[in-house]
């Protein structure tokens, strides 16, 4: 008995492509530029508590079949697509990717589903698999990018080359507010040169020269599809180390059914202070959930047959929250955000 209890202490995450989620799913993080919470060293069951009530803004991610998006078709070998939603940009970025049993590519990317703006040379590796603890890995890139203007105006050239160094240093459970996930902690070195010319009577004029690198660190939960923290770490102008931190909203994944579900939800005034209105599209029996930016549920509300129920919010501290609705069957949907103030 105790043999197998070991067995199970010492078990460790191992994350393929069977782990990636299908189209139609969607995933949502919250940003936020934080002290440093833990250390971010090697070793095996490890134990990380991150807590955070302060989201600057939020990033939607959907998986998209390529069928859905024209531009796909132009890419050879991209079997799903990647759209990535920021709140604080107009623009939305869709990346072309390759999945297999030996790992998730991307091919290239756009920001307009008609038009291919960018094919790499080299797929950018996204995961090897299988990605399990000591797995690494070392891949290069080269990249060139145009900015044409009027002839001989404005026209400049800019070639990257980077080499990308990644291994998996660590793993155990990390804690994200209040939801525990059983992850690989990831570590990615790269290193650049940046070059950048000048069009000048019918040549390209060298300008300049830039290099550096930068650490990150993604922690893998195969549970919930892939990456549920990225941090990028770096020092501010007093040489206090920041961290960039990029972490999932939500334990579990969201289809674009439930997400319609929830667009069609309105709430108002939204800021709200007091009194909050919210109305649904269905006289299906629901649940109406508010939880605050840490996860916990700060108000259930049974809809009956009711399309609009009014609460009062009053004693709700400031800040964010999401609200999404729960079905009979216990399905989800996705959150939309609420600010009390």
């Amino acid at each position: 008995m105790l043999i197998g209890l070991v067995s199970v202490l010492q078990a460790q995450p191992v994350f393929n492509s069977n782990h990636v989620p299908t189209a139609g799913s969607i995933l949502t993080f919250g940003v936020a530029t934080v002290p440093p919470s833990f250390a971010l060293a090697p070793g095996e069951l490890q134990t990380w508590n991150f807590t955070n009530d302060s989201i600057e803004e939020t990033i939607t991610l959907e998986f998209l079949s390529p069928a859905s998006i024209p531009a796909a078709a132009l890419v050879p070998g991209c079997n799903f697509v990647l759209k990535s939603t920021f709140e604080s940009f107009a623009e939305t970025d869709y990346e072309f990717s390759s999945l297999s049993p030996a790992g998730w590519f991307s091919l290239g990317y756009t920001t307009d589903i008609n038009l291919v703006e960018d094919i790499y040379d080299v797929p950018r590796a996204i995961f090897e698999f299988p990605l399990t603890m000591g797995s690494n890995s070392t891949a290069a890139y080269y990249s060139t990018y145009y900015y044409v203007g009027a002839p001989e105006i404005d026209s400049s050239k800019y070639v990257s080359t980077s080499l990308a160094e990644v291994s998996v240093i660590a793993h155990g459970n990390l804690t994200i507010n209040l939801t525990t996930y059983q992850v690989l902690l990831q570590k990615i070195i790269t290193t650049y040169i940046d070059s950048s010319f000048n069009y000048s009577n019918g040549n390209w004029v060298f300008e300049n020269t830039s290099s550096g690198s930068y650490t990150y660190y993604r922690f893998i939960a195969p549970s919930a599809g892939g990456i549920v923290m990225e941090i990028s770490t770096y020092l501010d102008e007093f040489e206090n180390e920041e961290w960039d931190v990029a972490y999932m909203l939500s334990s579990t994944i969201t289809s674009i059914e439930q997400t319609t579900k929830i667009k069609e939800v309105e709430l108002y005034p939204n800021p709200a202070s007091s009194i909050l209105t919210i109305t649904t599209p269905t006289t299906e029996h629901q649940v109406i959930h508010i939880s605050d930016v840490s996860g916990k549920i700060v108000r259930s509300i049974n809809t009956g047959s009711q399309t609009s129920v009014t609460i009062d919010i009053q004693d709700l501290a400031k800040g964010m929250y999401f609200v999404n609705l729960s079905d009979n069957s216990g399905n989800i949907s996705g959150s939309k955000k609420l600010i009390v103030q």
